[in-house]
């Protein structure tokens, strides 16, 4: 078993027990960002996908094997229905 870490961009954490990790990248991506998806078998199966923040994975002994830095998400701003002033 492995144990992964997620740092999240807002600085919150998590940690959780997986049988295997993965690196999806640009071209294996559905949202054109890279992700790291994660699988755990058995009683309590469990498939996530991450797509921001930093991930650890831990082996048994506790030594991080990998690391991957997902960074934040872009940025979208809201749309408004306001006309651009300096458009005019």
């Amino acid at each position: 078993m492995l144990t992964i870490k997620i740092r999240r961009p807002d600085g919150s954490e998590w940690v959780e027990e997986v049988s295997s990790v993965s690196l999806n990248t640009l071209k294996q991506s559905p949202t054109g960002r890279p992700s790291v998806s994660m699988f755990r078998h058995g009683k309590e199966p469990l498939c996530i996908d991450i797509f921001e923040g930093m991930v650890y994975v831990m082996n048994e002994n506790g030594s991080t094997v990998a690391n991957y830095d997902l960074g934040c998400p872009p940025v979208r701003w809201p749309e408004t229905s306001e006309p651009d002033p300096s458009s005019e």
